[in-house]
């Protein structure tokens, strides 16, 4: 289910070594404050079953940052990503003292759209081609929210 909303991804892409150098990206993007990488695992911390990212980050007059996220397909509708953009969201807005934060989905991902208006997020419009996924160009729903709006 994942890959017709995951770009073409190399084939190197689920090797022990590439899974290293993500981990490592993530590593320096925090200590710069310029992205956090969030894994989602079970309650007994056995599972991996998904992650939700905060990357882009600029500071100066923006403030701002771009939500990402994924969950494994049986973990889906149990409302673990609703939780998690809810927790990250909070240390957006509350630790980072971002003033906006902004995400994309794919037009067609109703459950995506969902777990973002159920966290405050306002649909803000539509990008023609806006990201190669599965190596097709595809329309995405923009949605934003400022820090105004959030509530913990």
């Amino acid at each position: 289910m994942l890959r017709t909303r995951e770009p073409q991804w190399p084939d190197d892409a689920l090797t022990r070594r590439n899974y290293h150098r993500y981990l490592r990206e993530y590593r320096l993007a925090a200590r710069y404050a310029l992205g956090y990488g969030f894994f989602i695992f079970s309650a007994d911390y056995r599972r991996l079953m998904g992650a939700v990212n905060l990357t882009q980050i600029r500071r100066g007059a923006a403030q701002m940052g771009t939500l990402g996220y994924w969950l494994g397909e049986e973990f889906q509708g149990q409302g673990y990503m609703r939780e998690a953009v809810a927790l990250i969201c909070d240390f957006a807005f509350s630790e980072l003292a971002l003033h906006r934060l902004e995400a994309a989905c794919m037009s067609d991902n109703v459950a995506s759209q969902t777990v973002l208006t159920a966290n405050g997020f306002a649909h803000e419009g539509r990008a023609k081609n806006y990201l190669q996924i599965n190596g097709q160009w595809v329309d995405h729903e923009l949605f934003g929210q400022g820090s105004e709006d959030w509530t913990a």
